[in-house]
């Protein structure tokens, strides 16, 4: 597997877009070079994965109340998926597109003509 390396401005970019601005950090550098690396250099496919595993870690928090305010697991789950489904989205359009328009047998098929 080739190695793919992420600069310093790109980690923050993959940080700002991911929404990792805490201290310290949901992934640390090493973790997103990794998960660039696993998706080959693409950076919305990065973004995709981060989003994947920050889901997975979603599942695993509870429901709470506090005062006049209460946050539920489904809440945050939801909200992830939503912005995970628009990164897919854009990852899907950033793709190389590829069309055949027409494909002819070489050498052409042999047509009897009526006499």
């Amino acid at each position: 597997m080739a190695t793919y390396e992420l600069d310093a401005d790109e980690l923050t970019d993959i940080r700002t877009d991911i929404g990792d601005a805490n201290t310290p950090p949901v992934f640390s550098d090493d973790e997103l070079q990794r998960l660039y690396t696993r998706k080959e250099g693409s950076y919305e496919a990065t973004v995709v994965l981060a989003y994947d595993q920050l889901i997975g870690s979603a599942a695993k928090l509870f429901d709470y109340t506090q005062g006049q305010s209460s946050e539920s697991r489904s809440q945050i789950i939801k909200q992830l998926k939503t912005v995970r489904d628009l990164w897919a989205a854009r990852e899907r359009s950033s793709r190389p597109k590829i069309s055949i328009a027409n494909i002819r047998r070489i050498p052409p098929k042999y047509k009897r003509t009526p006499r």
